[in-house]
């Protein structure tokens, strides 16, 4: 029996093992779990807790989330259990759009065929969340991330920083701490570290936040935030990947990290550019300007100028001058 999911947004995916037959009684009658295939602070497992206490509210049965990542347990373990799992409801996986993509092509006997069918989307329009690594944030979309801090469009930006190449298996990444020892750097890195908060406070963020992946509560609040934010919002995430990088791992990360001041002031830049340069990992909101103006709108006002001033361009009238 093929197993019903739903997207997510645009980059997320559940599936849910319902079951067909004749009516049983009233669902849910017993406790729900929540598969995801990432750890714990990742932006898909804060996006699925709030579901999931959304779900415990509405229903009054309990809702556990399950953090089943791949690697020693081989690629996809999360959603080989939800494909193996009673078609009754009860299980429920929060999938990346590339398990039923990638899986039946890559040799998993429980995910070939794809044992999942569309039921409909969740769309987080009108919001844009954007989600990376810091391989790819910092280093190869680098002058992207800069001019996206300055221009300001209304998006959500959420990094999952772990200070390595993890999906290419663990090369030295841009904001690797000097001396970090990986396949491309035996010896140890040479190289000063890119510091993301100071580089998008400088660049004139007018939302920059840093959460723990182990304080999933807080980075709740932090992604509520910055959703809400209207202009460019980013959320630095500190993401252990200790398969690559055994120097950042959640035991040596939380007795580190520290909240920001109670008293700190999130319209000041200067004094968020002062925490993010702390040679201890602060966590909260450093930077946060209710009264910005996105990219969108101001472009939005330019063209109403333009138009008032010189009315609708004739784009036929344009062609026809070049022919």
């Amino acid at each position: 029996m093929s197993k019903f999911v739903t997207l997510l947004g645009t980059a997320a995916m559940a599936a849910v093992a319902l079951a067909g037959g004749p009516a049983i009684a009233e669902y849910p009658e017993k406790p729900v779990e929540f598969i995801v295939p990432w750890p714990p602070g990742d932006l898909e497992d804060v996006l699925t807790r709030m579901i999931a206490e959304d779900f415990q509210a509405k229903y009054g049965v309990p809702a556990a989330v399950v953090n089943k990542p791949g690697g020693s347990g081989g690629p996809f373990p999360g959603a080989v259990e939800v494909a193996n799992a009673q078609a009754d409801g009860y299980s429920i996986g929060s999938f990346v759009i590339g398990v039923p993509v990638v899986g039946p092509n890559i040799g998993i006997p429980e995910l070939s065929p794809n044992p999942f069918e569309p039921l409909g989307i969740f769309l987080t329009y009108p919001f844009v969340i954007v989600a990376g690594g810091d391989g790819d944030g910092f280093s190869i979309g680098g002058n992207h991330f800069l001019h996206t801090c300055r221009r300001n469009p209304d998006i959500t930006y959420v990094v999952m920083d772990n200070q390595v190449y993890g999906l290419t298996k663990g090369q030295v990444a841009p904001n690797s701490p000097a001396g970090f020892r990986a396949g491309t750097t035996p010896q140890g890195s040479v190289e000063a570290p890119v510091n993301p908060l100071a580089m998008v406070i400088a660049s004139g963020a007018t939302f920059a936040a840093r959460g723990f992946a182990g304080n999933p509560k807080q980075l709740k609040e932090i992604y509520k935030a910055a959703i809400q934010h209207r202009g460019f919002a980013f959320v630095d995430v500190l993401s252990p990947c200790p398969t690559f990088n055994q120097d950042m791992t959640y035991q040596t990360l939380r007795p580190q990290v520290e909240d920001l001041p109670e008293d700190h002031d999130t319209t000041d830049p200067g004094a968020a550019y002062t925490q993010a340069m702390s040679a201890v990992p602060k966590i909260g909101i450093f930077v946060q300007i209710k009264e910005s103006v996105p990219y969108e709108d101001r472009l939005a006002a330019v063209r109403s100028k333009m138009i008032e001033y010189d009315g609708r361009g004739d784009l036929q009238g344009l062609i026809d001058s070049f022919k």
